[in-house]
């Protein structure tokens, strides 16, 4: 729903189009589906909490209760922010609500003052990511998704929060956790070594036979290949089967990202610009996104095309979503030192840069930062949050194809 991409004709699900043309109303089923999902989580942790007072102490010693009434927090905190971020307004639960009974409904500024306030009390209960499994929520991952509430605090409340946003950005760079060495590797098949105590501060795990979903990187890699494409090209990104041909990229990301060595774009013998979405055609229209690949990293750039073994020859991804990482508070912190606060940004923001093989830069200006912030997020879940925050997502401040 912004300027990355779009989804297919070929697809012709219901309620895509208007996702497209960014005309959707609140019958539209996806939007309703969203809503659901996040009500649903709200509910679930809140209910696991409930159950974990009164009889975990039964199965669990008391830090471990603690813990893990921690992690649920935080888990119905993302369903908060996200609810928050995405809609504006919505239904209160906590432990103490009563199944089946209908919750308060609160607006954007209460929902966004409960969830920081309890995020605040439970996020530092929560396990190191030194010290943390796989798979769980760290205390990183906590005070990162703390700071991207208050990354948004203007949007959300009215009252920006710049000062509390670096606070927990340096919660999370003061632990010591560094960036991976390669771009690229973030989103392979064997990217679950950068989980929890690495760069990906929160991931959430993918797994062919275990932990599968026609939804998460699964959607990322096989939804976005192109079944036109070169066998040779669809066999390095590991891919089996038939790709759905459904996501495709927008001129707007491809152009921005030309010259930048985070581009991972196959052009082939499709064309950039989109000329008719009412007239889509599969073998012509938006290059293919190879970001997310299913392929490990030892054999990442295997030029032979060869597939690997892959369980079952199955479409399902193993890579694991990063829904945040650690560059992403570097920039973040960037953003904070832009709007005041005295926070090293410039440097953060230079050593994604450097990562990246990309020159540093001597001053930081809005452009800069959210042009910096497509190059090193895109496809990560965070643009049109990020376009709304530098007051390009509606008006004509900022065009894109197909907008409305």
């Amino acid at each position: 729903v912004a300027d990355e991409c779009f989804i297919s004709e070929k697809w012709n699900d219901p309620g895509y189009q208007p996702l497209n043309f960014c005309t959707w109303s609140s019958d539209n089923e996806w939007i309703y589906a969203a809503f659901a999902r996040e009500f649903f989580n709200a509910k679930m942790s809140a209910e696991f909490i409930a159950q974990m007072q009164a009889s975990g102490s039964a199965y669990f010693d008391a830090d471990e209760v603690k813990a893990r009434c921690a992690e649920a927090h935080a888990l119905r905190g993302l369903a908060y922010y996200f609810m928050i971020d995405l809609f504006g307004r919505g239904p209160w639960i906590d432990e103490n609500s009563v199944t089946g009974a209908t919750p308060p409904t609160y607006d954007r500024k209460q929902l966004f003052d409960a969830i920081t306030s309890e995020l605040e009390t439970y996020v530092p209960d929560l396990r190191p990511a030194a010290q943390t499994d796989y798979g769980r929520v760290s205390r990183e991952a906590g005070y990162m998704l703390l700071a991207k509430l208050y990354l948004n605090a203007e949007v959300y409340t009215g009252t920006p929060m710049w000062q509390e946003c670096a606070d927990a950005c340096k919660k999370v760079v003061s632990t010591g956790i560094q960036l991976a060495p390669e771009y690229k590797y973030l989103f392979c098949a064997t990217n679950d070594k950068y989980v929890g105590n690495g760069e990906i501060l929160w991931g959430i795990p993918q797994q062919q036979g275990r932990m599968e979903t026609w939804g998460g990187t699964t959607y990322l890699t096989v939804g976005c290949y192109i079944q036109s494409a070169p066998t040779d090209v669809l066999n390095r990104l590991n891919s089996f089967g038939e790709p759905w041909s459904g996501l495709r990229l927008r001129p707007e990301l491809s152009q921005a990202l030309k010259g930048d060595n985070r581009r991972m774009i196959y052009e082939g013998q499709y064309q950039e610009a989109i000329p008719n979405l009412a007239t889509y055609d599969e073998t012509s229209c938006g290059y293919m996104l190879t970001k997310y690949s299913n392929a490990r990293e030892d054999n990442y750039d295997n030029l032979g095309g060869t597939r690997e073994t892959n369980n079952n020859q199955s479409q399902i991804s193993n890579v694991d979503y990063p829904l945040f990482r650690l560059a992403d508070t570097y920039l973040m912190l960037a953003e904070c030192q832009l709007h005041g606060v005295n926070c090293d940004g410039l440097n953060y923001f230079n050593m994604v840069r450097k990562r990246a093989g990309m020159p540093t830069v001597g001053a930081l200006t809005a452009d800069i930062l959210l042009k910096e912030r497509q190059c090193e997020l895109y496809m990560e879940g965070h643009r049109r949050s990020d376009l709304i925050r530098f007051g390009r997502y509606t008006g004509s401040t900022y065009n894109w194809s197909w907008k409305n």
